[in-house]
This record gives C-alpha cells, sequence and structure tokens, in this order.
C-alpha cells in the first residue's frame, strides 16, 4: 500500500492510500502480455451530504494508463519544485518573514515558558499528591519535602529550556513554517 498526494482544481491536497493488484487480462492483447491493474482508492468525502464519510473507489486501469499517471504526477512535483525555487521572494516568504519572526521571539519565549510552568506545575502537583495521600508515612517523610524542594529549580530550568527552544525554533523564511 502506498501513500500518494495530488493537487485538485482548487489546489487543496489530499492523501489517498492505493492497492495496486495484478489480474490477467482479457484477450484484447493477443502477442503481448498484457495486465489490467486494479486500483483501489480510499478517501474521505470533502463536500455534500456525505461529508466526512470514509469511501473506496476501484478502477481498471492498463500499464499503459499507469505509467501515464504516474508520469504526469511526475511532472506536477517538479513543476512545483521549479516553482518553488523560481521565487525566493514573495508575500509568505522572504526576508520580511524572517524580520518578523524576530521580533515575535520575545513573545513566543514568555508565552512557551508560562506554558511549560503551567504544565509542568500540575504535573508535579499530581505527584506531590500521589505521594503524601496514596502512599506510606515514609514517602511523606522523606520524598514530599525533596519534591517541594526541589520544585522551583526544576520547574523554572524546563520551562526556559522549553522557551528557548520554541523562540529559535519560530524563526523562519516561510510564513507556512512559522504558522505551524
Amino acid at each position: 500500500m502506498r501513500n500518494v498526494q495530488w493537487q485538485s482544481d482548487l489546489d487543496e491536497c489530499r492523501s489517498v492510500n492505493y492497492e495496486v493488484w495484478f489480474l490477467p487480462s482479457d484477450n484484447k492483447c493477443p502477442l503481448t502480455v498484457c495486465c489490467t491493474l486494479s486500483v483501489s482508492f480510499s478517501g474521505t468525502i470533502k463536500r455534500g451530504q456525505k461529508v466526512g464519510e470514509t469511501v473506496e473507489v476501484q478502477l481498471q486501469l492498463t500499464e499503459k494508463e499507469m505509467n501515464k499517471l504516474h508520469q504526469s504526477t511526475n511532472a506536477l512535483d517538479e513543476e512545483d519544485k521549479d516553482r518553488d525555487d523560481a521565487c525566493i521572494w514573495g508575500l509568505d516568504k522572504g526576508l520580511h518573514i524572517i524580520v518578523l519572526t524576530i521580533l515575535f521571539i520575545p513573545f513566543a519565549f514568555i508565552m512557551s515558558m508560562g506554558m511549560a510552568a503551567y504544565i509542568g506545575t500540575i504535573a508535579w502537583y499530581n505527584v506531590y499528591l500521589n505521594l503524601s495521600e496514596e502512599r506510606t508515612v515514609w514517602h511523606k517523610v522523606f520524598l514530599c519535602p525533596l519534591l517541594i524542594l526541589t520544585f522551583p529549580v526544576f520547574i523554572v530550568l524546563t520551562a526556559v529550556c522549553i522557551g528557548l527552544y520554541a523562540a529559535v525554533i519560530q524563526v523562519s523564511a516561510t510564513i507556512s513554517d512559522t504558522v505551524n
């Protein structure tokens, strides 16, 4: 089973799984060995009354038709690569996007650090509750104070590391990489 993407008329990228089965063809090719390919496409309906329903479509293709299909998809891929490489400046990529993402470094750092500290605090609190309420008295006496003393160091250290990573990784030359 292979995974293929194709471009529709509306430039929406869809992912399709297909299976290829080699079946003997009818006797239309007397001297050469011919095969008919039964291609099964599965996908999800995007518009209409049955939105979200998974469908499977089966097609009977000859080898010649299958080769044409592969050649056309390869040609489209090469056109996309040429078009992307031809223009290095545009509305969605270029030096202005790099400057914009550099300007957003403090915002990304503060938001990521805050989120990491929040989630880390919740996880730390759950560990503390588990040790103090559901474990033995020895856990309460020895581990809970240690957990309380190490809380600020570990939470601040991990939150700052995650904030720095998020601030650096969001710098990009294309807006699509930054948004993702």
